[in-house]
């Protein structure tokens, strides 16, 4: 069984990092990545691990500690993706934990609270008494319920605002249905007075003319008296 550490750092003070292979006996370019790890060049270890790898120097453990440089780098989904491969394949119990729990690591930093959940259930399933899976497990379990409450929240803000926005429409609707029947109405009213006017009009050259031949008459009759 290949000997495993476990690095103590903290998250914001509540998440335990992730599992890191110490290989002080193995190959020199995993020894040279480890080197580097340990001195915080993430990036130099990166390329050292993938160097390893590509030779096939103790595959599964560089490429187990590729995917710590990679975290650390907040490459969270590449690291991810190692971690996973590693799990599924490893005939290697304790290996096959440590990537579950930093598979589960690496989700959880991406918010992934439901499959980071799954991934602490498969390293408890291997290692009961791993506290911190355990630790972490309830964290994401505590941020998933909060995620669906804030989730529920901008769903009832969405369909309040929708619904605000619907009445606001219906009402623009009907606002816009009334000046509608105004101006008609309005425009029915300047016809009858069109039509009132043009009446008087006609009404008023008749009388005119009336008054005119009444006169005309009076003025033939006057004459014809004296």
């Amino acid at each position: 069984m290949k000997k495993l550490v476990t690095l103590s750092l903290l998250f914001a003070l509540i998440l335990f990092a992730e599992f890191c292979y110490s290989q002080n006996s193995y190959g020199g370019i995993i020894k040279k990545g480890n080197e580097a790890y340990k001195n915080k060049d993430f990036k130099k270890a990166e390329k050292l691990y993938k160097e390893s790898t590509e030779k096939k120097e103790n595959p599964e453990e560089a490429k187990f500690n590729l995917g710590d440089a990679l975290y650390k780098q907040k490459k969270y989904n590449e690291s991810a993706q190692l971690f996973k491969e590693i799990a599924e394949s490893t005939k290697d119990n304790e290996l096959k934990s440590n990537s579950w729990h930093n598979y589960g690591n690496a989700l959880l930093q991406d918010k992934k609270y439901e499959e980071c959940i799954e991934a602490y259930k498969n390293s408890l399933r291997l290692n009961p008494e791993e506290k911190k899976s355990r630790y972490n497990m309830s964290y994401a379990l505590e941020k998933l319920k909060k995620q669906k409450q804030e989730q529920k929240k901008d769903k009832n803000k969405k369909d309040d605002k929708k619904q605000n926005q619907d009445k606001k429409e219906q009402q623009q609707n009907s606002d816009k249905n009334k000046d509608n029947k105004d101006k008609e109405y309005l425009a029915r009213l300047v016809g009858a007075s069109e039509q009132s006017a043009t009446h008087s009009a006609h009404l008023k050259d008749a009388l005119v003319g009336d008054l005119k031949a009444i006169l005309s008459e009076l003025t033939e009759r006057q004459i014809r008296a004296m």
